[in-house]
């Protein structure tokens, strides 16, 4: 133990060994300034590592390891440069939080947060996380990252575990990973993995961004991988609904899901082991001779009331447009559509309030629907196995040429359509593509490009 000096180390050799046989041994800081220069390598072999005064271990790297089953990190907030896990058994638990600015290196066993949690600031980056080394952390505690995003194209912050994609701008972004299961109001759980993406303020609309959610074998907690779903609720007492996926890799355990407009808490789920109390299969928003006809399809209605849609003009400030009565059961699967006569013109924002019997409500994911002065379009469905349909609404007749390019922006297909005023109806047959994200882009008229998923 170290007790009232400063041990100030310069031109200290490449590694500092702290080695005890005792499990109560390990490096104590009580009352006492331990500062280290340069970068040395320190290792703490079969120790624990506990600061009431102030550790600054320097640019170096302090390494864990060891045969024996628990490592602690307690105390005092310790903020490392670069901390690294290789512990031959056992596994590092955290009696406090810590900061990571530099490299978590994961190189053998496992990090248990304990309720506590890992800081990793806008500079922190993750390295070799495996199904054989990990952060884990199933009673709470979490792992924080901070990035500024604008357009992110598959942008992982910190290596935490979610790839971000989205022509939106979000600007500075909080992503919080957590590993405690989800579970629904009335039944149902989750794999041992959630994300909190919080954009800046304002920057949480309209995103039409993919997500690649990654997880571990290990986090699956029983539940069928070739199942697995992506669940999301966009408010943090809200409900959870089932969003779907749009691609499913389980020799690489990523799961993606494409056309999310707004972000919030995200999860993994199956169909059985669900944590829905309500399952919203589909919401969708198409435009029919200037008018917006919006569908959902629900499942597990049991104890909902009613739904209200909710409409806006920026995404932000919602008012109620209409009320539907929900049909109630948990077997069937129900039906609802709602017309909105007066989209605006533009972007038009749409949401569903869900309504159950104790007076509770929560929100849906938010869908948007434009319309251009010279030009209604609706696309579905979307995502497409085989056969697109694409229904427009001219204000005069007028040659067109759509493109269809892929995600690097090579044209893949053309169609030329000669468009009549008023409503047109065009069938396009997309079932010899390769599974993968395209554009339809229309000249012609204007350059708008409407993302399409083929499954």
């Amino acid at each position: 133990m170290i007790r009232k000096q400063v041990v100030k180390l310069l031109y200290i050799s490449p590694m500092l060994l702290f080695s005890y046989n005792a499990q109560a041994q390990g490096l104590y800081i009580n009352g006492a300034n331990v500062v280290v220069d340069g970068n040395p390598n320190i290792v703490i072999q079969n120790g624990h590592l506990s600061q009431n005064g102030i550790f600054a271990p320097g640019a170096g790297n302090v390494t864990f390891t060891g045969s024996q089953a628990t490592s602690t990190i307690s105390g005092i907030p310790i903020v490392f440069n670069n901390l690294t896990i290789d512990k031959s058994a056992g596994e590092v638990v955290l009696d406090d939080n810590i900061s990571v600015p530099g490299n978590l290196n994961m190189l053998n066993r496992h990090i248990q947060l304990n309720n506590n949690n890992i800081d990793l600031g806008s500079t922190g980056m993750i390295i070799g996380e495996s199904n054989t080394s990990y952060i884990t952390g199933l009673t709470g505690g979490t792992v924080l990252r901070t990035a500024t995003l604008n357009a992110p194209a598959a942008v992982n912050p910190g290596n935490i575990g979610v790839d971000i994609t989205t022509a939106a701008n979000l600007g500075v972004t909080q992503i919080t990973r957590g590993h405690v299961q989800q579970q629904g109001l009335t039944s149902g759980i989750g794999i041992a993995r959630y994300f909190d993406i919080t954009p800046a303020a304002g920057n949480n609309v309209g995103l039409n961004a993919t997500l690649d959610f990654h997880y571990l074998e290990d986090e699956l907690m029983g539940i069928s991988e070739a199942e697995l779903m992506m669940s999301a609720k966009t408010t943090p007492m809200g409900w959870w609904f089932m969003i779907g996926e749009d691609g499913l890799d389980i020799i690489n355990n990523v799961l993606t899901k494409d056309a999310i407009d707004t972000f919030g808490r995200v999860t993994l789920t199956n169909e059985l082991d669900n944590p829905l109390p309500i399952k919203l299969m589909s919401f969708n928003g198409r435009l029919l001779s200037g008018q917006t006809l919006l569908n959902w399809q629900v499942a597990n209605e049991t104890g909902i009331t009613k739904y209200d849609v909710e409409k806006s003009a920026d995404g932000k400030n919602f008012a109620k447009l209409g009320t539907v009565i929900a049909k109630g059961g948990n077997a069937a699967t129900f039906n609802y559509d709602l017309i909105d006569p007066a989209p605006f013109k533009g972007n038009t924002f749409y949401r569903l309030r869900v309504y159950e019997n104790s007076g509770k409500t929560s929100l849906s994911n938010m869908i948007r629907v434009e319309l251009n002065g010279a030009l209604t379009l609706s696309v579905y469905p979307n995502p497409v196995t085989d056969k697109v349909v694409i229904d427009f609404d001219c204000t005069e007749a007028k040659s067109m040429t759509f493109n269809l390019l892929d995600a690097q922006g090579k044209l893949v297909q053309v169609k030329q359509v000669q468009a009549n005023a008023g409503m047109n109806r065009v069938e396009w047959n997309l079932s010899a593509l390769a599974a993968a994200t395209y554009y339809l882009q229309l000249t012609g008229i204007n350059d708008t490009q409407i993302k399409i998923s083929k499954l």
